[in-house]
């Protein structure tokens, strides 16, 4: 993270942050510490700014999963012109960051009705949701799963998390598997973050994204059965 930007977000001088970077300097104050461990790759402790990489993953994710830049307009408030500028490498309001987020938690695995779009969108290697992990798509280091990582299931590393083991890395295929006996089983948001590795927040939109992906796929296998009968 650039150091212009980190003194944005925790508002320190830059005589505090050249401190931070002396070898010779084994300490620090309580108040730099407390405002550098403060600093997410997503808005918290009120900040008004954030980082934009992550927004612009989710609209370059929903375009990929069939959503025109118009239609997200539509669904954010936000203009075309906005949307399609959103910064890399430069902090966006944070208000922006919560709009677009909500909408990506809603539409993130309902395929949208823009096939031409999410063609052109993959062609240019716009990763789908699915790709991305909850704790890693506003991480500006982080990279797209691949279709391996994101298909992949090994039933051993599954196993082994399921018994407190913590060492193997699990795919988002995975995941999948262990969110859904999460379901079955009704385990709490804290308990299924333990065994993901991952914040009992982000484990429970991890099972809200489930639940709705089988309420949608219930859906097409229920039209589908009656279009054959008809």
């Amino acid at each position: 993270m650039p150091d212009d930007m980190i003194l944005e977000l925790t508002n320190l001088g830059s005589a505090d942050l050249a401190s931070l970077s002396s070898f010779k300097r084994t300490e620090t104050t309580y108040g730099i510490a407390k405002a550098i461990l403060a600093v997410t790759f997503h808005p918290s402790h009120g900040r008004v700014m954030t980082l934009g990489v992550g927004p612009q993953r989710r609209i370059r994710a929903l375009v990929a999963m069939g959503y025109s830049v118009h239609a997200l307009a539509d669904f954010t408030g936000l203009t075309v012109q906005k949307l399609s500028t959103l910064p890399s490498d430069q902090l966006v309001p944070t208000a922006v960051w919560h709009v677009i987020n909500d909408v990506y938690e809603h539409l993130s695995m309902i395929p949208g009705p823009d096939e031409q779009g999410r063609d052109a969108a993959r062609e240019q290697g716009w990763a789908t949701p699915l790709a991305w992990d909850d704790d890693e798509i506003d991480n500006p280091r982080a990279r797209p799963h691949s279709p391996r990582g994101i298909l992949g299931v090994d039933d051993a590393a599954v196993y082994r998390r399921l018994c407190g083991d913590r060492k193997p890395s699990l795919t988002l295929a995975e995941q999948e598997v262990i969110v859904g006996i999460a379901v079955q089983r009704r385990w709490s948001g804290e308990r299924l973050g333990d065994v993901l590795g991952i914040e009992p927040g982000s484990a429970t939109r991890k099972v809200d994204r489930y639940r709705l992906r089988m309420s949608a796929l219930d859906a097409r296998s229920q039209n589908e059965r009656e279009s054959n009968v008809a």
